[in-house]
């Protein structure tokens, strides 16, 4: 369904159910394949010709939606009718209710409270009833036969609503909270989301007679519980019970306190556990025990004695930890995934006329993420709604705790963000604590090694970290992620914040940022030794998974100025840089040498040549360039050691001869420091070069490149070996060279390395194009465009030039002249001072089909292009030529 398709403004939604459905299920699988595919399309066809539309189904249900009430109530009866007179093999009646406000559609659906509102005015009703909200009934009063039931509570807790039932038909009791016992509140604001937690817990009290929600405060194991217990009442003949144990302080209070929450009188006279046992025993109650974690032992020891000796109780407890009973089954409340929902919901509550565009619901998943979907961080962040945009309140979110104040919860400890975390956190012990806050350092998953090195100091022994970390595991403070080989842990963005916040209250900030970059710079220059070596694909893997850490130790080291240090962790990831994200590797050595002031020079210099190396990947070929000449002013001044790097920096204005002295002088420099791994880079710098430069030795530079990368053995230059050696063998054995480019694709495909992939496909476009092989061709080059999001700009420009190279020319020369024109603004320091040939067969294929006057237009207009732009003209061509969609 198109977001086009849906109305907006004041509408009117019908949900519908089939009563018995479970049952019906279990019993007759055969017969409700095809009675509900029958129930669907009479349904649908009923919303339809009362000009509905429906927005999806819900399993045994729909829900439709109308901008005309009164077209809703007939299509509700329209339903029924259709029902009725349906012959089943099976008793098929569903129940129904229809809801009038406020919503708009987003990606094909509602995110709106009267969706929720609507969904429980059905669920009270019964087989064959449909039910309308008193917005609803007001606005089709006198077209329609109703009844007037009166102010019911739904189970969703929220605010009583007034039900009117369409027609005079006799059905029982409504399924309200109304007559039922228990002492469940009613909540100022309706209940979003969770519809899967709660089918899973409902599940487990089925099964077990005790189920503890765990997580942390603000997570919303309280709401979750209650709204199960509302749905569960009707199954408990004494009713569903809350009692809450937050105001409790005194351990010998709490068997009064469940007294009082079960509405149980204590005679004098009689211990409290006693007269509970004896009126609690013939009875059926679902209790609901409120905030155990503060008084732990002693709550477990309370409910573990009514549990055995209340055959009929089943316990629903909530607790930031389990209470250790045998019989007990933990389940941990995780995030809410349906946070928008929840965000408009509450954003309606303070600004009634809140609609939020498709953009500012992105923008709205994107601020639930950041508070890790904990509803209380929510619901607050969305009462700030009233004064801010969801923009503005995005942009403070590193402000939380200051900014989420004012929530509307039933206990003074979930005031704000704050206060809710600080429940937990003040019932650790000191230790505990210390580890909690010292934790908030990592920027995402860790592992106990690193826990061990970061966390621990002279007051605080590494043996002791893992029982502190399992303790706060069980607090449900940290997590656990089982994402990697060895188990790891993690912090919620909101729980690292309010630790980093303790850390630095107590000074103790510096120092343990101080041991998680030293820690980090250590395992990344380990990792880094298998990122450049045979096992590439491993040490990529690994160096991903660091990444965060890298980022936040490096941005530690920026803000302190520590450039040596900075220096050192640039050393250990540049090539990591280099492979997946060029421009972020420009940036940040750009940056440390921006603070780099205790650089000796030839740390400096070095540090200048990697900086070379990266830019001159990302495409930033000014920076290369002001790098580069800062590097070489360097080494004449202080008569420095060339680092091999430097082989990619080419100084404009050379010409071809002095590049190639100065490539041959950098790799005998290479040779000199006695590093294969630098011999093998700059090799394959001579054999680039050799090649652009048509140079008849060209093949041989291309296979020493090739011996001495396989004995390297790093993936990469494997790759860039078998590429440069394909074509170099190019003018002379077009077929040898496309076995060459298929050995290149296929090794960088394994160690995937994307940007040679990419390299690789284009070769081999261009390779197969030029042999007549067009059926190969539009392969490879598809595959390379798959991937040319993923490769910089200005590289893939350039790649596909050569891969598209007869495509263009043939196809559409004019726009071959503006790729071209677009290369040559941007590729404009020639790379090794030489055109690559593919480019100046683009041209002459293009001249010789198009006047003078109009090839120089179309490479005007190309000049004026950035890489980006003339990539996606180039992308659109090709799908558009291939029949392919974009």
């Amino acid at each position: 369904m198109f977001v086009a398709e849906l109305p907006s403004g004041t509408l009117t939604f019908l949900f519908t159910d089939l009563e018995g459905s479970t049952a019906l299920w279990e019993a007759h699988p055969d017969e409700m394949r095809p009675s509900l595919a029958r129930h669907d399309e009479l349904l649908s066809a009923a919303v339809e010709a009362s000009d509905g539309t429906v927005v999806k189904t819900t399993g045994d249900g729909l829900v439709a939606v109308f901008a005309v009430a009164s077209d809703a109530v007939t299509a509700a009866l329209a339903c029924q009718h259709a029902l009725t007179n349906e012959e089943w093999p099976l008793p098929i009646k569903a129940r129904m209710g229809l809801y009038t406000g406020e919503a708009r559609p987003v990606d094909g659906d509602y995110h709106a409270p009267v969706l929720n509102r609507a969904a429980r005015v059905m669920s009270a009703g019964h087989g064959g009833q449909v039910l309308l909200s008193a917005t609803t009934a007001g606005l089709v009063r006198g077209e329609f036969e109703m009844v007037d039931l009166g102010e019911h509570q739904l189970r969703d807790l929220g605010r009583p609503e007034q039900l009117f039932q369409l027609g005079r038909g006799e059905f029982p009791a409504l399924r309200t909270m109304d007559t039922l016992p228990g002492n469940l509140p009613a909540e100022l604001d309706s209940f979003v989301g969770r519809s899967e937690e709660m089918v899973e817990v409902m599940a487990q009290l089925s099964m077990h007679r005790l189920v503890t929600l765990t997580g942390v405060g603000g997570v919303g194991k309280t709401r979750l519980a209650l709204q199960v217990a509302a749905e569960l009442l009707p199954r408990f003949e004494h009713g569903a019970w809350l009692v809450e144990l937050a105001p409790v302080r005194d351990p010998d209070s709490i068997p009064a306190a469940v007294a009082s929450g079960l509405g149980i009188a204590l005679p004098s006279g009689e211990p409290p556990m006693e007269t509970l046992l004896r009126r609690l025993a013939n009875q059926v109650r679902l209790v609901v025990v409120d905030n155990c974690e503060h008084l732990l032992a002693e709550t477990a020891e309370v409910i573990g004695a009514l549990l055995g000796g209340c055959a009929g109780l089943r316990v629903l407890a909530t607790s930031r930890e389990g209470l250790g009973l045998r019989g007990e089954h933990v389940w941990p409340v995780p995030s809410l995934s349906d946070s928008v929902s929840l965000f408009c919901d509450r954003a309606v509550e303070v600004d009634p006329t809140f609609a939020p565009s498709a953009a500012e619901v992105e923008v709205i998943d994107a601020l639930c993420r950041r508070l890790d979907r904990m509803p209380l961080a929510v619901e607050l962040a969305a009462r700030r709604v009233r004064s801010m945009s969801p923009g503005e309140i995005f942009d403070r979110i590193d402000e939380r705790f200051r900014l989420l104040r004012g929530g509307r919860r039933r206990v003074e400890r979930h005031q704000t963000l704050r206060e809710a975390i600080a429940w937990s956190y003040d019932l650790l012990q000191v230790e505990e604590r210390t580890v909690f806050d010292r934790a908030g350092v990592f920027a995402g998953r860790f592992e106990l090694a690193a826990a061990e090195a970061v966390v621990a100091d002279d007051d605080l022994e590494a043996v002791d970290v893992l029982d502190h970390l399992d303790s706060l595991v069980a607090k449900s403070l940290v997590s656990i992620d089982r994402s990697g080989p060895a188990t790891g842990y993690r912090l919620l963005d909101t729980l690292r914040q309010f630790a980093l916040d303790n850390l630095t209250a107590h000074g103790d900030d510096d120092r343990t940022r101080a041991r998680h970059a030293h820690w980090y710079t250590v395992e990344a220059t380990r990792i880094g030794d298998i990122v450049a070596g045979p096992r590439q694909r491993e040490g990529m893997a690994a160096m991903k998974a660091i990444r965060p850490e890298v980022d936040a130790a490096l941005d530690w080291l920026l803000d302190t100025a520590a450039g040596s240090a900075a220096a050192d962790l640039v050393q250990a990831v540049w090539r990591y840089w280099w492979l997946t994200d060029a421009e972020h590797g420009t940036r940040r050595c750009g940056a440390v040498l921006d603070i780099a002031d205790d650089l000796d020079p030839q740390a400096r210099v070095d540090l200048l040549a990697l900086g070379c190396y990266v830019s001159f990947w990302s495409g930033d070929w000014d920076q290369n360039q002001r790098w580069g000449a800062e590097a070489r002013e360097q080494l004449e001044r202080h008569r420095l050691r060339l680092h091999p790097a430097m082989a990619l920096y080419t100084p404009q204005g050379q010409d071809a001869d002095a590049l190639w002295a100065r490539m041959l002088r950098i790799l005998s420099a290479s040779e000199q420091l006695g590093s294969t791994w630098w011999q093998a880079s700059n090799l394959l710098a001579v054999a680039q070069m050799s090649v652009f430069r048509s140079d008849e030795e060209a093949p041989r530079w291309a296979r020493e490149a090739l011996a001495i990368s396989v004995e390297v053995g790093w993936p990469t230059f494997v790759t860039t070996a078998e590429t440069l050696l394909a074509m170099a063998l190019e003018p002379v054995d077009r077929e040898e060279a496309l076995v060459h480019a298929l050995r290149a694709i296929e090794v960088a495909d394994v160690a995937t390395d994307t940007i040679h992939y990419h390299f690789g496909q284009c070769l081999a476009t261009y390779l197969c194009t030029a042999k007549g092989d067009h059926n190969l061709a539009r392969d490879h080059l598809l595959e390379a465009l798959a991937v040319t999001p993923e490769i910089p700009p200005a590289h893939a420009l350039l790649a596909l030039c050569r891969g598209a190279a007869l495509l263009l020319a043939e196809f559409d020369p004019v726009l071959g002249a503006e790729i071209v024109g677009a290369i040559d603004r941007s590729f404009r320091f020639r790379v090794l001072g030489q055109w690559p040939s593919e480019v100046r067969m683009i041209l002459d294929k293009i001249q010789a089909q198009l006047p003078e006057d109009e090839v120089q237009a179309a490479l005007g207009r190309g000049a004026t292009l950035d890489d980006q732009t003339a990539i996606d003209k180039f992308r659109a061509f090709a799908f558009a030529h291939y029949g392919v969609e974009n």
